[in-house]
């Protein structure tokens, strides 16, 4: 990430020969500039004072409804195979004509109290996006109940589910003073949300907000278009072409050209001389690194944010995902097929129908020791879920892919690559800034004018007391498996972390990622019992992710002069709502019928619906919740992943060092956690980099570089539009053709485009491809496929 003196310098070219690429780099930090100068000097005129009406009955039922609606889609996105959830930036474009209209049409008083404002328009926004998240308890409360088989109480789930994000919010109230009060903490990655609510409302008392002026230049003439148009005009389109990829015609998802070019001619053969499994390997998006493959499903790409991540960014984990996806992970894979006696993942012909390529790589799976798959629930005894009396002892050692431990090595490097980036470059900054924080502070109660509705520290230690003493219940006695100890070392781990960790968010707006770490420290702690493991691990990253996301919606609350009270009681208000609205989809009978669907045995990663996020979380509560030394110990099979921790505090010194040798180069553009925390999760679909890089370029360089008024007005408008309209097609889809109404499933007719199987992009056999179409196609509709009627899958079935 650029320090802030290179963005101050920004004007100073860094290729002098280069014109085009200076003005790119230029207007690279435009729109944080531009968001920068509306929360300094906004216009419109200034918010009202404190004693003006925000906890409107606009904001309860806008906000509550918007946020159930995205809730229940949310939840059942986090089993999509690559992870997907609809952009909270839509709530701001979708609230403010639903705002308008009621301050229009109700009554005056209580229900109607005034015009719709910014403050109240911002807290919809945040009570919508609070509920719309679903908790990352939900992790423990689906493998417990699903794959653990435990026999998990409704109301004690709920419970855990909101100790978890408590615990979290408590904690970062009392820790507000340092990083809230302080202005120079500019939590710069809400400055897009500032920038969009203020572009709203700017000529709110004008007939349209968004009426283009006499005065204005051509190019603000020309797109007319207003961005809530937009926005539902894109959003409508994107419903219906969602459509084709995710039913109609599957194969536009995952395009494998090596696959496609194999099959048809051979003729990569000549590169690869007999060796069909290396092609397939780098080919295949599903099962291999997905080495030229593409894709036209927004809902893969979107991740990554191509329209609105800027593409110095996307390059360096561009860099990172063709060092580590496409040759890294390649060679770790090829080096254990090669060497003699070596152990073959997934090559086992029990497991032929589970890796149809004969091979698993792009899995979060777990092996034995002669490589055949091994159910992770079944290495721990049932009902006790401790290691000893399981399995684990007589299937050890116990094997990853080669992609999840690489990632572990990817995710160790990235945690200490940012700390020691931040400490490079922002370190003078953090010592300035703790010198003056004291000041800092009274002069943030001079500029944004302190209010009389604070909340009290009493409140934060009265929420701490009752969620510690929830959280001590629930784990120990609700099935969780912790004891009150652990719960107390959570919060202190928590305490020690929250200050560095949101102090780094808060300047530079680089998260560390966290995830890794959090299962190394819970599996060397809490190892031996699997559910012991994912209950400490739950809580220490659910409450330190929970008390980062309170601090933002205080700092854009202070921004705009709206009570922190109001702001306390949305977040607690929304949690509790999220919470239950999340819980009660999947922790209920209600759910049993998707459960089948999404959960059952025969999906993996080449399903659009595998659950991925929840078997990885499985197969590392295995890994860590077992014996982690028999893994990354001295004598274990992947003690090399260690390696990243070495890497990460060595690398970020070397674009440092030349930054400051060669001063005008593109060095300060180097950023070393980006390359290590590209967003590739092993299991996920490996189709969308090429595509996003695409985009990105099309978008961040070229329509920003010669269309940048049609940029700045509707990028991020559109982003948030095709979210919108992805989500909820995918979503109305897997409840259509899935067996969820009347228990019937609906697969689209088999065509060229849709093979009706797991091997949708032409990699494995043709009559893998065929037979699972045939029995896809034969148990739609309320029918029951019998292969001894199929003359041509008898054989296949039988083997």
């Amino acid at each position: 990430m650029p320090t802030p003196q290179d963005q101050q310098q920004q004007q100073q070219p860094i290729f002098q020969d280069d014109d085009g690429f200076i003005q790119y780099v230029d207007e690279t930090y435009e729109i944080e500039d531009d968001a920068t100068a509306a929360v300094r000097d906004r216009d419109p005129s200034p918010p009202p004072q404190s004693d003006e009406p925000t906890l409107t009955f606009r904001v309860w039922v806008i906000g509550v409804v918007l946020g159930a609606l995205f809730n229940a889609i949310n939840t059942l996105l986090t089993f999509r195979t690559n992870r997907f959830q609809i952009s909270s930036m839509a709530f701001i474009l979708i609230a403010y004509p639903a705002g308008n209209f009621m301050a229009k049409r109700l009554p005056k008083g209580i229900l109607n109290p005034s015009d719709f404002s910014i403050q109240e328009h911002y807290l919809i926004f945040l009570l919508a996006s609070v509920i719309a998240t679903p908790p990352h308890a939900l992790h423990n409360i689906v493998v417990q109940k699903y794959f653990l088989k435990q026999d998990l109480d409704y109301l004690h789930s709920l419970l855990f589910a909101l100790v978890s994000q408590f615990l979290g919010i408590g904690l970062a109230g009392l820790c507000s003073h340092l990083l809230l009060y302080p202005t120079i903490k500019l939590w710069p990655t809400h400055l897009a949300t500032i920038s969009i609510l203020t572009a709203v409302h700017r000529n709110k008392d004008k007939k349209h907000e968004e009426t283009v002026p006499d005065t204005a230049s051509s190019d603000q003439r020309r797109y007319r278009l207003t961005r809530h148009a937009a926005f539902f005009i894109a959003a409508c389109a994107l419903f219906w072409w969602t459509v084709l990829p995710s039913y109609v015609a599957p194969l536009l998802s995952t395009i494998s050209i090596l696959c496609l070019s194999h099959r048809s001619s051979r003729s990569l053969d000549r590169f690869l001389p007999g060796n069909a499994l290396v092609v397939k390997m780098l080919g295949s998006a599903k099962e291999g690194v997905g080495l030229l493959s593409w894709t036209l499903d927004w809902t893969l790409v979107s991740q990554h944010g191509p329209w609105t991540t800027s593409l110095w960014s996307l390059a360096n984990q561009f860099f990172g995902v063709v060092v580590s996806l496409w040759i890294v992970i390649p060679l770790v894979w090829w080096v254990g097929e090669q060497t003699p006696n070596g152990i073959h993942l997934g090559a086992a012909e029990k497991d032929a129908m589970r890796y149809p390529l004969g091979f698993a790589l792009n899995s979060p799976d777990l092996f034995d020791r002669n490589g055949s798959w091994v159910d992770p629930a079944g290495l721990f005894e049932a009902g006790t879920f401790e290691v000893v009396g399981g399995r684990y002892a007589e299937s050890k050692p116990i094997y990853m892919t080669a992609y999840m431990s690489v990632g572990y090595a990817n995710a160790f490097a990235a945690f200490v690559a940012s700390i020691v980036h931040v400490a490079l470059w922002y370190g003078g900054e953090f010592r300035e800034r703790f010198k003056t924080a004291r000041n800092a502070a009274a002069r943030a109660n001079e500029e944004l004018g302190e209010q009389a509705g604070n909340v009290p520290f009493l409140w934060y230690w009265i929420l701490l007391i009752c969620a510690g003493a929830a959280a001590c219940g629930v784990c120990q006695f609700g099935g969780f498996m912790l004891p009150w100890h652990g719960v107390m070392l959570v919060m202190a781990l928590i305490v020690v972390t929250m200050m560095p960790v949101g102090v780094m968010h808060a300047i530079t707006g680089q998260q560390v990622p966290l995830n890794a770490v959090t299962e190394l420290v819970a599996g060397f702690i809490f190892s031996g019992n699997i559910v012991r493991f994912m209950t400490f691990k739950t809580l220490l990253f659910s409450g330190l992710m929970q008390g980062l996301s309170f601090f933002n919606g205080l700092k854009i609350g202070r921004y705009l002069k709206i009570s922190t009270k109001v702001i306390f009681a949305v977040q607690m208000v929304g949690t509790l709502i999220g919470a239950v609205l999340s819980t009660n989809l999947v922790a209920t009978e209600s759910f049993s019928g998707a459960a089948k669907v999404l959960l059952g045995g025969n999906l993996n990663s080449t399903n659009a619906w595998s659950s991925n996020a929840y078997r990885l979380f499985l197969s590392s509560g295995a890994v860590w919740g077992s014996y982690p030394l028999d893994f990354f110990g001295p004598q274990g099979p992947y003690k090399m992943t260690l390696l990243g921790f070495a890497l990460g505090l060595v690398l970020p010194i070397l674009p440092w060092s030349l930054h400051f040798i060669y001063p005008d180069s593109v060095w300060h553009l180097v950023n070393v956690p980006l390359i290590f925390s590209f967003p590739v999760v092993v299991g996920a679909l490996r189709s969308d980099v090429l595509s996003t890089v695409v985009l990105s370029v099309l978008m961040t360089y070229f329509v920003q570089k010669h269309r940048n008024t049609w940029w700045k007005k509707y990028a991020h408008v559109l982003a948030c539009a095709f979210d919108f309209g992805a989500g909820l097609a995918v979503a109305l889809l897997f409840v259509f053709s899935n067996a969820v109404i009347g228990g019937v499933k609906r697969p689209f007719p088999t065509w060229a485009l849709n093979s009706n199987s797991l091997d949708s992009e032409r990699c494995a056999a043709e009559l893998f491809r065929v037979c699972v179409g045939h029995a896809t196609v034969g148990n739609g509709f309320g029918h029951v496929y019998d292969p001894r009627q199929d003359a041509e899958c008898t054989d296949f079935f039988k083997e």
